[in-house]
């Protein structure tokens, strides 16, 4: 039972995760939702293919950091990477509600949401595991 309680605390990260990698991959191939911020911002298209390519870096290394946070930026406070992870999607949303869009509120909370729940179950764990070694 304890098992199945620890690999159900994993799944709000795993989601996260699966959310910014597909984010990453949608910047890197320009779909649609994409090219409308683009349009948006009025860029040239160097500046338009240089910003796809860093929004789609940086969704790729939230989701790296995410996962492999310890082993690549030990000295990184948790509670940033999981701050930024929830708070960046509103960027996106401020710049199409700018540009005339209705602002998608749904998709910001799921993001605000899992990344504190994810945050939450990790200090959980941690608490866990130093109360095993204290006793």
């Amino acid at each position: 039972m304890k098992r199945l309680v620890k690999l159900l605390s994993y799944i709000p990260v795993v989601l996260l995760v699966i959310i910014y990698t597909k984010h990453s991959i949608e910047a890197f191939i320009g779909v649609k939702y994409m090219y409308d911020i683009l349009n948006i911002l009025e860029l040239d298209i160097l500046s338009a293919l240089v910003l796809l390519v860093l929004v789609g870096f940086h969704d790729a290394l939230v989701a790296t950091i995410l996962l492999f946070k310890e082993k690549l930026v030990p000295k990184l406070s948790t509670v940033y990477v999981y701050i930024w992870a929830g708070i960046w999607p509103i960027v996106p949303r401020f710049i199409l509600w700018g540009g005339g869009a209705p602002f998608d509120w749904i998709e910001v909370l799921i993001f605000t949401k899992l990344s504190t729940i994810s945050y939450y179950l990790l200090l959980r764990r941690n608490t866990i595991k130093l109360n095993l070694k204290i006793s």
